[in-house]
């Protein structure tokens, strides 16, 4: 479980976003937070490119399908969902 679920609560509870626009905010940031966290980490030396290009790729397929699936179920089905994450 990513950060997303850790965001979500915050935009949900303290912003009042719809929970389909917190699903997507948060999975922006994760995108947006690990582009940065990489940049970072391979301006020292530190990243061993081969792994991070599959734990990279893994992560860009888990934002779309995570979006494509808020998308397609109800808010609150998805409520529960997310509930069941934490």
């Amino acid at each position: 479980i990513g950060g997303s679920v850790f965001v979500m609560p915050a935009l949900i509870g303290f912003l009042n976003y719809d929970i389909k626009k917190a699903v997507s905010t948060g999975l922006f940031f994760v995108v947006f937070s690990s582009t940065a966290g990489f940049i970072s980490l391979a301006s020292h030396g530190l990243v061993h490119y081969e792994i991070g290009v599959a734990i990279g790729l893994g992560s860009l397929l888990g934002v779309y399908f995570g979006v494509k699936t808020s998308h397609a179920i109800d808010k609150k089905k998805q409520k529960y969902w997310m509930i069941a994450l934490i």
